[in-house]
């Protein structure tokens, strides 16, 4: 996973990478073990994310926020925008972007991600996508699916069609 994730398989032109198991076989924790990672080393022994968006339905934002608390607590910097006021969701977003911001995480609802999209149009507001229930995913002309494919991200990833899958 890390070495797709990574970019050290991309002479074979690979990036990112489906996990695709049955429920309750651990994919937020392997997806939350592999954001840790790349958050604190890369190749060179510097950080290789900087800032990643997971998305998720939003019955998941805060399972999300609570599973990465669990897991690495106050090591990592998140927002989780979940059942937020309009301006909450721009604010958190904002923080997010801000190049001097040390939020390191967004958590964020496919919805607000589709109609917040244009944000996220600087290069360098994304290192990361983790999309939760991707198989949300496989109609790749759908708004939600151009918005994802839109984000300048060093990782991007494609549609698929599991209904028990991250994509990463």
């Amino acid at each position: 996973m890390f070495d797709c994730v990574s970019g050290a398989l991309s002479s074979f032109n690979i990036n990112g990478c489906i996990l695709a198991d049955d429920m309750g076989l651990g994919k937020t924790l392997q997806s939350i073990t592999l954001l840790y990672t790349l958050l604190r080393q890369g190749f060179d022994g510097k950080a290789m994310v900087r800032k990643a968006i997971i998305v998720t339905p939003t019955s998941l934002v805060s399972n999300w926020e609570a599973e990465i608390s669990k897991w690495v607590g106050e090591r990592v910097k998140l927002v989780a925008l979940c059942e937020s006021t309009r301006d909450d969701v721009v604010s958190g977003i904002e923080s997010f972007i801000n190049p001097r911001s040390n939020i390191q995480v967004l958590i964020v609802s496919y919805e607000t991600f589709r109609m917040h999209s244009s944000k996220f149009s600087n290069a360098g507001s994304c290192d990361l996508l983790i999309c939760d229930e991707a198989h949300r995913l496989k109609n790749d002309q759908t708004l939600t699916n151009r918005a994802l494919a839109s984000l300048a991200c060093k990782t991007p990833g494609s549609a698929i069609r599991d209904s028990n899958a991250k994509m990463i």
